[in-house]
């Protein structure tokens, strides 16, 4: 199956047309795209930036199923910078100042993070209100948030079935601490 693939700023202006004429790859070279807009990525879209994460939209990401960004930067959305609702990869990203949650991963997905920077956001770096999320993370930096590193939302441990794989990286320097009480509930391998 040949998939459309598009190239912002080139055949498209934005990152939100390519997504909108059918794009299922979209490759976005440098620059500033977006601003305070939400951008809801089709299942199955790739959704690609320059090796430099030097590409960066001021929007939030909604991630649908069989997603996959890579290499861009996400700041100064109108609220988290990515928000995962279906099984996603998201890689070598840096997620920066967003006035919510870094990255917020709602439901039972699989979802991998690999290499990302999530830095200065108000909220957790991380945060994942519903169970049922299967989450490998692997090289990530999680940092300098308003809340917690990883944040489980939930009145008690027993609520919660998150598995959380930390493979590899750092989770220091947030507000309110490395994570919430919670976390004594996820299974964290």
């Amino acid at each position: 199956v040949l998939h459309k693939r598009t190239i912002v700023p080139l055949q498209m202006r934005t990152v939100q047309e390519a997504v909108e004429s059918g794009a299922h790859s979209i490759a976005v070279l440098k620059g500033h795209y977006e601003r305070c807009t939400t951008v809801t990525l089709k299942p199955g879209t790739e959704l690609i930036g320059p090796p430099d994460a030097d590409a960066t939209l001021e929007a939030t990401l909604v991630a649908g199923a069989g997603t996959v960004i890579v290499g861009l930067t996400l700041q100064l959305a109108g609220g988290a910078g990515i928000i995962v609702s279906g099984d996603a990869e998201i890689e070598s990203c840096r997620i920066l100042r967003n006035p919510a949650a870094g990255v917020i991963i709602d439901g039972e997905h699989r979802v991998v993070l690999t290499g990302n920077v999530i830095h200065g956001n108000r909220w957790s770096g991380l945060r994942i209100p519903g169970a049922g999320a299967s989450i490998v993370m692997q090289r990530n930096v999680i940092t300098g948030n308003g809340g917690y590193g990883i944040h489980v939302p939930t009145t008690k441990a027993c609520d919660t079935a998150v598995c959380l794989r930390w493979i590899s990286g750092e989770l220091s320097g947030n507000v309110l601490g490395t994570t919430n009480d919670v976390l004594v509930g996820v299974a964290v391998a």
